[in-house]
């Protein structure tokens, strides 16, 4: 029996997926990345590729709710 020691996945989305979860398309979070102040949630960039925790972008959407 092998132990697994690895770190437990950290839920990282593509930009597809990331895409896909918001509903919105992937030119709207090159959008948000390309704006001085950056407006969507934050992003891993590892190499060429960008990927998005899932808890950090759930937190995000949290910060965006409007007030009632």
């Amino acid at each position: 029996m092998s132990s697994n020691t690895a770190a437990p996945s950290m839920n990282l989305m593509s930009i597809t997926e990331l895409s896909n979860y918001l509903q919105v398309p992937v030119t709207t979070i090159y959008d948000w990345r390309a704006a001085k102040k950056k407006k969507g949630p934050p992003a891993i960039k590892l190499g060429k590729h960008l990927r998005w925790r899932r808890e950090a972008v759930d937190a995000w959407l949290e910060l965006q709710t409007e007030a009632e």
